[in-house]
């Protein structure tokens, strides 16, 4: 059996021949919670209740807090406008992150198969696959030039590519946990990275060392 995950594309909309906009007459969604107003109309476009639709859906999966009726009501009426745009099917294991591109051309992968993979996002088609064995994989991404992907590994350490041969820049050790998450800064220079062992780490990509970090009881 293999892991499939999805991407969607979202069509403009709106509602009626008269106006592009729908009322909320009595409620008003924001930060997941419903609050009745007696005293006002408010108006939304449909792309920004779509918008308060996933922002809340996914908020409120990440953190497992109660769903609200309303919300239920409008994914109904406007999942019509989503369409899926492709499958993405290799990873025999779970999926556990999965990342554009810059140029949002390429997806990158990753899983507890132990492997990265790189996607085509036009075509679907796999076009870059790197193995980890004996370690499984969270949080691959790109850095903002698309030439590099970072990734942390189940053996504690943040690994660095190149993501057009695969070859591997870099291996960050120095977290006593696995790492949670590794980010670029937004000019590719450095990493940012944290982890359940309470820190906060900055690596220097060219260096290739830790430069900084930070405990948090």
């Amino acid at each position: 059996m293999t892991c499939s995950f999805y991407i969607f594309f979202s069509f403009k909309i709106g509602v009626n021949m008269q106006s592009p906009y729908t009322e909320l007459k009595q409620n008003k969604l924001y930060g997941g919670m419903n609050e009745c107003n007696k005293q006002s109309k408010w108006k939304y476009s449909a792309e920004k209740e779509i918008k308060i639709i996933l922002d809340n859906w996914i908020r409120l999966l990440q953190i497992k807090l109660g769903w609200i009726n309303d919300l239920t009501k409008l994914v109904a009426q406007y999942a019509k406008y989503f369409k899926q745009l492709n499958i993405f099917q290799g990873h025999p294991l779970n999926v556990t992150g999965m990342k554009f591109s810059p140029d949002m051309t390429k997806i990158v992968s990753s899983s507890f198969d132990k492997t990265i993979r790189i996607w085509e996002v036009e075509s679907g088609k796999e076009i870059q696959k790197l193995e980890l064995h004996p370690y499984w994989v969270k949080n691959a991404q790109f850095s903002p030039d698309g030439a590099m992907i970072v990734a942390c590994t189940s053996n504690r350490t943040i690994r660095l590519w190149n993501a057009r041969s695969g070859q591997e820049l870099h291996q960050f050790g120095g977290h006593s946990w696995i790492a949670s998450t590794a980010q670029f800064s937004s000019d590719g220079q450095f990493i940012v990275s944290c982890s359940k062992d309470k820190t906060i780490r900055i690596w220097n990509v060219k260096l290739g060392k830790e430069i900084k970090n930070g405990l948090f009881p």
